[in-house]
Formats: C-alpha cells, sequence, structure tokens
C-alpha cells in the first residue's frame, strides 16, 4: 500500500508545483470534484486532498496554489 506522502504526489497541488501542465490538463478534463481545502477540481477523488462531489465544475485557473497541506 502506497503512504500518504507518495499518494499526495498525485493530487492536484502538490502537480502544480512540478508544473506539469499536460499530465494536470488529462485528470481535469472531465472534472467531477473539487478539493475542500484549496478548490483545485479533478476528474477522480484521489487527486486532490480533501474531495468534494460537485457537477459543472471548471479546470482552468481552480486552485491547487494554496494548498495549506503544501
Amino acid at each position: 500500500m502506497a503512504s500518504a506522502t507518495e499518494l499526495h504526489k498525485m493530487h492536484m497541488c502538490a502537480l502544480k508545483g512540478q508544473e506539469n501542465e499536460e499530465l494536470i490538463k488529462s485528470l481535469t478534463t472531465n472534472a467531477t470534484v473539487t478539493c475542500g481545502s484549496c478548490g483545485a477540481v479533478a476528474n477522480d477523488p484521489k487527486y486532490v486532498c480533501n474531495p468534494t462531489q460537485t457537477t459543472g465544475v471548471s479546470a482552468q485557473g481552480r486552485g491547487a496554489e494554496k494548498c495549506p497541506g503544501c
């Protein structure tokens, strides 16, 4: 089983810090969850720290730059 640190490397806030735009784009094209901590959006809850189910969110310019855990 992966550690919390290893799993966090695939969260939007950590990916944004790596400036991997292509990966971020692929993980946010059909966003269904929003991070309750920083507002980042993702296609799957496993890609945010504090997932909240949502509908009709835009992946453009949403959060991840202000995650308190990073």
